[in-house]
């Protein structure tokens, strides 16, 4: 015989399967909380994990520092599709995975930047599992380990989730 409570615990298991269960159609709304449509909005997350394939100078360098330093992460240039309108869908489709994007501020990304910058100044924008760090590219070597402290304590964050 089932106490209530074990009854209890059977019954959210089975509802939280059905929701799993579920899956989100082309007009439901979005898990992104875009109030968009789905198929309008994250349907095709895929083109938000690999980046671009041509990158400058500034942000290959930034590549192969981050590389060198975190051998088992993808590294993806985001700088010429980073907008208002996808910035959340880059931390959404990338929160359970190892890659860490890098933009450099242009034309296309610079209201991006004007509303998550540090200093006027800043140049280069660095994103990892819902955090970021903006920073004017000559100082790199001086923010690195603040960047690598912010990638750290988000991957220990997740092994305890």
């Amino acid at each position: 015989m089932q106490t209530q409570t074990q009854t209890q615990t059977q019954q959210q298991t089975q509802q939280q399967t059905q929701i799993k269960k579920k899956k989100l159609g082309p007009n439901d709304k979005c898990f992104c909380g875009s109030e968009l449509k789905f198929k309008k909005c994250c349907s095709n997350l895929d083109k938000f994990a690999d980046g671009q394939e041509k990158s400058s100078e500034n942000i290959l360098i930034c590549k192969d520092a981050f590389q060198y330093l975190y051998k088992s992460h993808k590294i993806i240039d985001i700088s010429n599709d980073l907008t208002v309108l996808n910035y959340r869908k880059y931390q959404v489709k990338n929160y359970y995975s190892k890659v860490i994007m890098i933009a450099e501020k242009n034309l296309i990304n610079s209201a991006v930047f004007s509303t998550r910058i540090n200093n006027s100044e800043s140049n280069i924008m660095v994103m990892y599992k819902g955090s970021y760090r903006t920073f004017i590219f000559n100082t790199l070597n001086d923010v690195i380990n603040s960047i690598s402290s912010m990638i750290d304590n988000s991957d220990n964050n997740n092994n305890m989730i």
